[in-house]
């Protein structure tokens, strides 16, 4: 791989972490990589702050689970599966990479509980659960289940700004006006469940590669009409590109910037994916999803 696309840590170690054994013990691994977070170059300040193993009540295990029909993983492709949108809740795609040596998750998820049933649907099909998982961008939806998430999480700088910036409002309001904001988030958090925000434990800089064995990963930003903050991740071997939410329009208007929407539409066209995954939405070619985009 070039020099110019290694894991942007400034260190091979991390690499070396994902990509060793994939019989290795997954938390070893991630204690590997904790260790490992470094500015490039090999400074000694992390990225982003390292973050506790969640306390045994907020892991996935002990999360409770509303009773509704239990979803299954739908497969796109022989690397790439996702866990399907909910809309009574507002849950996002939630999309799962299969490498020879490790596995990413897409988005961690509107709650511990969306995440304890995405980890079941993972068990089910005997599939190992990530070790890295990448935020598409910072909304609740797609981030508020990071306590609970198994492994690291991967985010760019402003998603982890406007995550640090709704935490203390939740902290000087109350959860509140978060509950009030839609009814599907209400639905979500309605048994009394914690609202639970944190950031990402790493930031992304910029267009980054990852190799979880034979499976190459580009994870990279977009303009986007939706926010200010959009990570894409692309799968070229696959054909398959993640979009999260950034084809749509800003919240709760949804309105589009048209000038937003020509620049991610030539992003989008400059890649060879065949299959398009946006957060909300079935799977998609390449032309639906550029019509999705400009209406």
């Amino acid at each position: 791989m070039d020099g110019r696309y290694r894991l942007f840590f400034g260190t091979d170690r991390l690499a070396e972490a994902l990509n060793r054994d994939p019989g290795a013990d997954p938390e070893k691994q991630i204690a590997a990589m904790r260790d490992t977070i470094r500015r490039p170059n090999g400074g000694g300040k992390a990225f982003g702050p390292a973050r506790r193993q969640p306390p045994a009540m907020c892991r996935p295990e002990k999360i409770p689970i509303l009773r509704r029909a239990i979803m299954n993983l739908k497969r796109l492709t022989e690397r790439v599966w996702f866990y399907p949108f909910e809309e009574e809740r507002d849950r996002p795609n939630l999309g799962y990479i299969r490498g020879d040596n490790w596995s990413m998750a897409v988005d961690a998820g509107h709650s511990g509980g969306h995440v304890a049933e995405f980890y079941g649907a993972l068990e089910r099909e005997g599939l190992p659960l990530p070790l890295l998982t990448v935020l598409t961008h910072w909304h609740w939806d797609h981030t508020f289940g990071m306590h609970a998430v198994h492994g690291l999480c991967l985010a760019g700088d402003r998603t982890n700004a406007h995550l640090a910036d709704f935490a203390e409002r939740l902290r000087n309001e109350g959860a509140g006006f978060f509950l009030d904001m839609h009814e599907s988030i209400r639905n979500e958090y309605g048994d009394g469940r914690p609202v639970i925000v944190k950031t990402a434990d790493i930031v992304c800089p910029g267009e980054v590669y990852f190799d979880a064995g034979n499976c190459p990963i580009r994870v990279f930003p977009a303009v986007s009409p939706h926010t200010d903050d959009c990570l894409l991740t692309e799968i070229p071997g696959e054909k398959t590109l993640f979009l999260g939410d950034a084809c749509g329009g800003v919240f709760p208007t949804w309105e589009k910037d048209p000038d937003k929407c020509r620049q991610l539409a030539l992003i989008i066209n400059a890649t060879e994916a065949e299959i398009f995954l946006e957060g909300h939405w079935t799977p998609s070619t390449k032309g639906e999803t550029l019509q999705d985009l400009m209406l």
